[in-house]
């Protein structure tokens, strides 16, 4: 394993938010792959025993749900179409778009589908993921375009509480990054906004007022907080995920993320950090 590739991984997946408009009736999260992993991506998807491998699907769903084919077929396997526009995921919560030499995964944040969407973000997070450790590993190619970070969004089933936690690891360019972002009023913003929306796509009337308890913060060491309604929830650079080398991963990591609502709508705000720091880092989004 070269130090290069373990710490400064090419960039394989990025994430990034969308509002709700006159055009898009919810508001979006949204993976971003090169097309290159695609067939990698799909073999995982097209086959029981790896599905099986990533999830307890009917103890969390609490009864079998059909995944949705391309063409809007329905079988038994979740599969990622290599060109157009099709549904994806289970009971067709997403769907697909290719352009420019990349897949875009997108999870329209509404109620009905609220646990459709963490399991098929939980199995697409888990297999880019293992594409990164890939790119970190030995032999692996480099790439001027980085990664800027490590995304795992979980569930659990054998717990009541702590079910649906989310974490990862920043890389160098994107802790440099908020680093200059530290106490960035305009960003902390940009990022309630985009949790506001998903909490308020995901609450159920009086549920809605808690809209107001999403917050950001950037402080000026590097590190983010992103909080929402609950028990002390939330998503933060914690002191003590500080790596013990400079250019090494920053661990994030989560408190008391009980329910799928609460993933989903701190995943909103991180994804709003990670796309405008990528977006600042790679104006051109030249990803290969």
């Amino acid at each position: 394993m070269t130090k290069s590739n373990l710490i400064h991984p090419s960039w394989v997946y990025g994430i990034s938010f969308l509002p709700r408009t006159s055009r898009r009736k919810y508001p979006e999260i949204v993976f971003t792959a090169a097309a290159r992993h695609v067939p990698f991506i799909e073999d995982w998807f097209d086959h029981e025993e790896k599905l099986a491998r990533l999830a307890d699907i009917p103890a969390y769903l609490g009864k079998s749900v059909p995944f949705f084919l391309p063409g809007g077929r329905e079988g038994s396997q979740l599969a990622f179409p290599l060109s157009g526009k099709d549904e994806f995921g289970f009971a067709g919560c997403g769907y697909i778009v290719r352009d420019a030499g990349k897949v875009h995964y997108h999870l329209p944040i509404q109620q009905a589908h609220v646990h459709h969407l963490t399991l098929t973000i939980h199995m697409l997070s888990m297999v880019l993921n293992h594409l990164l450790s890939d790119a970190r590993s030995e032999g692996a190619p480099t790439s001027s375009h980085k990664q800027i970070a490590e995304i795992g969004c979980h569930i659990r089933t054998d717990i009541d509480i702590h079910g649906h936690p989310l974490g990862g690891d920043i890389f160098l360019p994107m802790r440099r990054w908020l680093e200059r972002h530290g106490g960035d009023k305009a960003l902390c913003e940009k990022a309630e906004a985009a949790m506001r929306a998903v909490w308020r796509s995901l609450a159920r009337d009086e549920g809605k007022r808690h809209a107001s308890e999403c917050r950001c913060r950037l402080e000026r060491d590097g590190r983010f907080g992103l909080q929402c309604l609950g028990d002390a929830c939330d998503v933060s650079m914690y002191p003590d995920g500080a790596p013990g080398h400079p250019e090494y991963p920053y661990r994030f990591s989560c408190h008391n993320l009980d329910h799928a609502s609460q993933q989903l709508t701190l995943l909103a705000g991180l994804a709003v950090l990670c796309d405008s720091a990528a977006k600042d880092i790679d104006p051109q989004g030249r990803h290969d």
